[in-house]
Order: C-alpha cells, then structure tokens, then sequence
C-alpha cells in the first residue's frame, strides 16, 4: 500500500523517464497515478482556456497532446498488466467518478 505521503516520485506509472517498470507496478499505483494525471491534465486545460493568445498548434495541441500522452503512457501500462485494452482519458474520468459515487 502507497502511503498518504509517500512522494509520487516512486510511483512507477508516473515515470516517463525511460521504459515501462512493470514489475513494479502494484493495483495500489493507479489511483494516485491517474489522480495525479488528471489534475495536470485538466490544470493545462484551465491554463489553455484563459490564455489571450490565439490558439495555435505550440500553445493549444501540443500541451493537450502532452498530457494526453502522459495519462495514456500511464494507463497504457496498467493495462497491459492486467491484459486489457488501452482505455482513453474520458472512459477513465467517468469510470472514477462512478466509483467516487458508488455507495461503499
């Protein structure tokens, strides 16, 4: 089990830095991973959305590309590991919020 303040350096889902450590990965990880993923996700949505400039492919896709990458990286290696199919950013953001809804 992760700890409350265990940094998230250790989480091998949100290491980018070379090849995937799967012998590493625990059910444990992808909660806090996809957390944490969503929240840049949606924090550069936010930065895009009030910037003045006018959209353009290095201030709009790229930096939506980036974090897409990112949560799919992630979530690419929790399911190869449990043997599913690749799941997009929408398909995880509702299957959290229905657990954060579902009665305990």
């Amino acid at each position: 089990m992760i700890a409350p303040n265990e940094p998230l350096v250790s989480n091998p889902l949100l290491d980018a830095s070379g090849l995937p450590r799967f012998r590493e990965i625990t059910p444990e990880h992808v909660a806090p991973a996809v957390d944490t993923l969503l929240a840049g996700a949606r924090a550069t949505i936010e930065r895009i959305a009030a910037a003045a400039a006018t959209p353009a492919w290095e201030n709009f896709v790229l930096p939506l590309a980036a974090a897409q990458d990112r949560l799919d990286r992630a979530w690419g290696q929790r399911a190869s590991e449990c043997g599913r199919e690749h799941t997009g950013i929408a398909q995880i953001d509702a299957l959290l919020r229905h657990n954060a809804m579902s009665p305990s």
